[in-house]
């Protein structure tokens, strides 16, 4: 159907509280691609103590360790791998399931 879209957004809840969506999947991400919270940070162009804040809110909440302090810089831990791949699966379940049905999705 031309000029429809399909918009979803997905977030991951803990106990009735939101605790991660797009935004945190992406600083994840980043945070291994970047090796560092604040190389991140600077390359999605946003406050490191903002990112840093979300990052532990997160692991409060889920009661899990998301990034290990190295030395040198941060890593995911597998929990957080865990939850980008979950997170990337639905959001590619959901986008397949838009365009089975004829619609495009694009966020």
């Amino acid at each position: 159907m031309p000029g429809v879209r399909v918009c979803a957004r997905i977030f991951i809840e803990c106990g009735g509280i939101r605790v991660a969506g797009r935004g945190l999947v992406e600083a994840l991400e980043a945070i291994e691609r970047e090796g560092s919270i604040r190389g991140a940070a600077r390359a999605l162009g946003i406050n490191y103590r903002r990112l840093l804040s979300r990052i532990h809110r997160a692991e409060r909440v889920l009661g899990v360790k998301l990034i290990d302090v190295t030395g040198s810089g941060s890593r995911l831990t597998e929990e957080a791998r865990r939850l980008i791949r979950a997170f990337r699966e639905l959001e590619a379940l959901v986008g397949g399931k838009c365009v089975e049905a004829g619609f495009e999705c694009n966020d």
